[in-house]
């Protein structure tokens, strides 16, 4: 997994189902303006089997192609504060 550092300081960036031959995990959405970051700012996170690690949630992350014979397997939970700005995604692919 990789991730862009204080890139959750920044904006909710619109998502879109990427075109990439076949390599995007089964419900991936990826940011539509991501090729505005650069590969240099990616910090890699060298994770075990039965690691885990949170981040903020508009911390831009990923992972590239699972090239193993297994699938990954991911959990997300979602805490907020009671006056946390609600962001509306209806119309979009989120």
């Amino acid at each position: 997994m990789n991730i862009i550092p204080k890139s959750h300081k920044g904006k909710f960036f619109d998502h879109e189902y990427p075109d990439w031959n076949g390599l995007v995990n089964k419900a991936y959405f990826g940011i539509k303006e991501y090729e505005k970051f650069s590969e240099t700012n990616k910090i890699d996170l060298l994770m075990k089997k039965g690691d885990i690690v949170f981040f903020h949630p508009l911390l831009i992350h990923g992972s590239g192609e699972n090239k193993s014979q297994g699938y990954r397997k991911s959990m997300c939970c979602h805490f907020a504060a009671s006056d946390c700005k609600y962001i509306n995604v209806e119309g979009k692919v989120q």
